[in-house]
């Protein structure tokens, strides 16, 4: 099932001027769901939406991401060291050129970097998921379609963390110095903090019972997403965000039973604000 997540964006900055206080807003973002429907497509070939409209209050105005911040901390995925001391060390990617991403790894770490194989080999059988299917898509990368692997550089004192099982060869960079470039199917985390608006769904089981649907099956689809950078002054902001979810999926997900959704959105700085919840509803009841 292919999915996408859409966004419309309306700001408003508070322009400030000497004879006016700044609002009090915190640097913790602050919002409230207001509107929440439904949009059935009338063409059979384009995906059906939900909308949320969220009003926000943010202090500082560090709100909203482009495709400037793709590096630690905003990076899509966290990659792993199976080291010698039989452990999983997670390390976090930094883009170094354009589409090119280098692992940030510690000084002295020994291993190897954690591939499909690595799980056959003690004790990481019981510590990496086996990839599978179901796996493939949450716990594996498979950026390439048709190779179905990945490519990430690591700096030279790390050559070590490759054997001749990895496809690998060596890149210079004027600056800063000599790379690695490997490509495989890496064991890889999705790093929540790529994402500054995080969509939960949960389906309504008896009137005081609610279970979180899970998305893994359905993998890549997500509610969750990006919204773009608002502004780069440091002014209080307060305005509304119009987050469409996009997919042809969703009436075949959703069908008729009773849903709400948890929204929160999170900072530049990672401050993540209060989760708010929409009322209970059906696809039926907020179409529009």
């Amino acid at each position: 099932m292919k999915a996408k997540n859409g966004l419309v964006v309306f700001i408003i900055s508070l322009v400030l001027a000497s004879c006016f206080d700044a609002p009090d807003f915190s640097d913790t973002p602050a919002i409230k769901l207001t509107d929440i429907y439904f949009g059935k497509s009338k063409k059979l070939d384009s995906p059906d939406s939900l909308v949320i409209r969220v009003n926000f209050e943010d202090g500082d105005g560090d709100l909203g991401l482009d495709n400037s911040n793709l590096s630690d901390p905003f990076h899509n995925y966290d990659y792993f060291v199976a080291t010698s001391q039989g452990q999983l060390l997670k390390v976090t990617k930094s883009e170094l050129v354009p589409d090119y991403y280098v692992l940030n790894i510690p000084d002295g770490v020994e291993g190897r970097l954690a591939v499909p194989r690595t799980q056959k080999i003690e004790p990481f059988d019981e510590l990496m998921e086996p990839y599978s299917s179901a796996t493939s898509c949450t716990h594996y990368s498979r950026l390439d379609p048709e190779t179905h692997v990945d490519s990430v550089l690591i700096k030279k004192q790390f050559e070590g963390l490759v054997d001749s099982s990895y496809d690998y060869f060596f890149v210079t960079y004027q600056d800063p110095g000599d790379y690695i470039l490997v490509r495989d199917t890496f064991y890889v985390q999705a790093n929540p903090n790529y994402y500054n608006m995080e969509i939960r769904l949960f389906k309504k089981i008896t009137n005081e019972n609610y279970e979180e649907f899970d998305f893994s099956p359905y993998c890549p689809l997500s509610f969750n997403g990006r919204f773009p950078r608002l502004t780069d002054k440091e002014n209080p902001l307060s305005g509304e965000i119009t987050y469409s979810m996009t997919s042809s999926a969703l009436e075949a997900i959703m069908g008729n039973n009773v849903w709400k959704l948890e929204v929160i959105i999170r900072d530049r700085m990672l401050h993540e604000s209060e989760s708010i919840q929409s009322r209970d509803f059906t696809l039926e009841e907020i179409k529009r």
